[in-house]
């Protein structure tokens, strides 16, 4: 008989449910993150795919900051996970 442990995993991968778990994840990472950076600054994350993040920035005077930071945003992240799960950040006035 097969433990539950076990079947998890398989129906997880199966479904296409753990990239989006996986994802989830990484927009609430960095959502802290970025909360950390800017304190209240009105910036939200909005998606995180293919080793991109995408992070949306009220005016262009706080999306110049975020691209100021992308780097340590990433580096933050990726030190999170252990890996280099993100790749990119991409910056929009929203």
């Amino acid at each position: 008989m097969l433990h539950i442990k076990s079947i998890i995993p398989k129906i997880l991968k199966r479904e296409g449910i753990k990239k989006q778990i996986e994802a989830s994840k990484v927009c609430s990472i960095t959502g802290e993150i970025v909360k950390e950076i800017f304190f209240s600054l009105d910036i939200k994350v909005i998606f995180f795919k293919n080793g991109n993040i995408q992070i949306g920035c009220s005016n262009s005077v706080i999306a110049n900051e975020v691209q100021l930071q992308r780097e340590r945003i990433k580096n933050a992240v990726n030190n999170n996970f252990e890996s280099d799960i993100v790749k990119n950040i991409l910056v929009k006035i929203i």
